[in-house]
């Protein structure tokens, strides 16, 4: 996952589209095969990748609000929540984790949709 992680990094810095298509492929793939990670994740990683180009659609809000229904892990809620763009429930779950968990967070390319509270 890490590796797709510094390709969504990569786009950030460069806006090469062919960094998020390379991306979905993998993940797409990976997913597949890959009993151990949180499928969650796996989610989380293709909206992200889809809302660098565009408006969710209403089936990918559908399932962000179903991890927010579904999960108490609070890396994925604060995730989901960036996606959905509800950045006090985002920040709410960002300060519940550990400051290990925050340091980590923090480097995840899914902060770049972290907006400034007004």
């Amino acid at each position: 996952m890490e590796f797709i992680l510094r390709m969504l990094r990569a786009y950030d810095k460069s806006n090469n589209h062919n960094l998020l298509e390379t991306s979905f492929k993998i993940l797409d793939w990976a997913q597949e095969i890959d009993t151990f990670t949180n499928k969650e994740i796996y989610l989380l990683n293709k909206i992200q990748i889809f809302k660098r180009t565009r408006k969710l659609v209403d089936s990918e809000i559908s399932q962000l609000l179903a991890i927010v229904s579904n999960s108490t892990d609070d890396k994925i809620l604060t995730g989901t929540y960036l996606l959905l763009d509800n950045m006090a429930m985002a920040d709410y779950h960002f300060k519940k984790m550990p400051e290990n968990d925050q340091d980590e967070f923090k480097r995840y390319p899914i902060n770049i949709f972290w907006k400034p509270s007004q």
